[in-house]
């Protein structure tokens, strides 16, 4: 069975976009549908999440326009990523799936629970919010200034241990392990995508 490391990248258009996705793990009655994180390309999810879940079930994973390999300029909204993404499980034949959305992702699987809730049969949200309002705290401006990240230039991996690990020594140690197995996957005739790159909410 193919793993998160071996899995073909696969294409599907979207409003005459090419999104990129992959598909692996065990059939069964619904899909997993996983919604990535703030910059976030599928050549960048851990190995180690990905490939226990689908051990039991088949999982579904993509780039939204503009992000990773997909085409297309990146989306300015949360509402606009939840109708790629189910304008995407049409073009792919996916009628049904359970969705889990991770952090920004998990904004995103709301609005497609939202705007298209037949395709949703189970949602789990990780690490994330509804919206911004009364009673929310948001995250520091140190940590906000580094999630904008800078023009042109990757965040590094201490910047993206800031962003995801507690700063205490077992944290940081399971944070470099996780660096390590973001990068397992190397393909041949494949291009690597990183986080994308270039300040947010600046043109």
């Amino acid at each position: 069975m193919a793993t998160l490391q071996t899995v073909q990248t696969q294409f599907a258009s979207v409003d005459v976009v090419d999104v990129a996705y992959r598909r692996l793990g065990k059939q069964n009655t619904f899909p997993l549908l996983y919604v990535n994180h703030l910059r976030g390309s599928i050549d960048l999810l851990d190995p180690l999440l990905v490939n226990i879940i689908a051990k039991s079930r088949e999982v579904i994973l993509c780039d939204s326009f503009g992000i990773g390999h997909s085409e297309g300029a990146v989306p300015d909204s949360t509402t606009a990523m939840g109708s790629i993404a189910a304008k995407l499980l049409a073009a792919i034949g996916v009628s049904k799936v359970d969705a889990i959305g991770f952090s920004m992702g998990g904004r995103v699987a709301q609005i497609l629970a939202w705007d298209d809730p037949q395709l949703i049969h189970k949602l789990v949200l990780a690490s994330t919010q509804s919206a911004i309002g009364d009673g929310v705290v948001l995250p520091s401006r140190d940590v906000l200034e580094s999630a904008a990240g800078r023009n042109d230039v990757p965040l590094t991996e201490q910047e993206m241990h800031g962003l995801f690990f507690y700063p205490s020594e077992t944290s940081l140690a399971a944070g470099k392990d996780w660096w390590k197995r973001i990068h397992e996957r190397q393909m041949d005739g494949e291009e690597r995508k990183e986080f994308l790159v270039g300040r947010l909410g600046h043109s």
